[in-house]
This record gives C-alpha cells, sequence and structure tokens, in this order.
C-alpha cells in the first residue's frame, strides 16, 4: 500500500522513498502503530483513505479541503515516513 501514495495516478510519489519502503525489513504491529503515531489526526484520516484507493478529487471532497492541500498532506505524509524508516 505504500504505493498508493502516490499523485492519485498510481505513479509512487518519489521513486527514492518507493525503494527504501520496499527494502526488505521486518515489519510488525508495533512498527506501523509508530509510524501512526507520528501522525496527526487528519493525517491519518487522509492515509486511511488513500490506503482503501481514494484519488485527490475524493480525498479533497470527503476531507472537505483544496486539492492542493491534498497534495501538500500527501508530501508531509511522506516525509514523515521516510523520515522514520531513514531513523
Amino acid at each position: 500500500y505504500w504505493r498508493s501514495l502516490s499523485h492519485g495516478q498510481g505513479e509512487p510519489i518519489d521513486e527514492e522513498l518507493a525503494e527504501t519502503l520496499a527494502a526488505p525489513r521486518e515489519v510488525t504491529a508495533g512498527t506501523f502503530d509508530e509510524l501512526m503515531a507520528l501522525l496527526t489526526a487528519k493525517e491519518k484520516e487522509f492515509f486511511t483513505l488513500v490506503v482503501e484507493g481514494a484519488s485527490d478529487e475524493e480525498l479533497s471532497e470527503r476531507l472537505g479541503v483544496e486539492r492542493k492541500t491534498v497534495v501538500q498532506m500527501r508530501y508531509r505524509i511522506k516525509k514523515k515516513i521516510k523520515e522514520y524508516i531513514e531513523q
């Protein structure tokens, strides 16, 4: 589902991030919980909708935000995930 953090077209946000996320590692429920703890409530809602396959347009409508806000949220989440993984 990491590739779901795309620009709404199935392309990864960032090739380097996609490669980092695809690297073999042990992922546990605790690891996922730690990552989710880094996100705000709105980012968690956004992340959940992305994983469920919502398009940018659907995200904008369901969250009541402009499309540019969707792009900004996607960037912030990507950045948090990347920083967490690179620890």
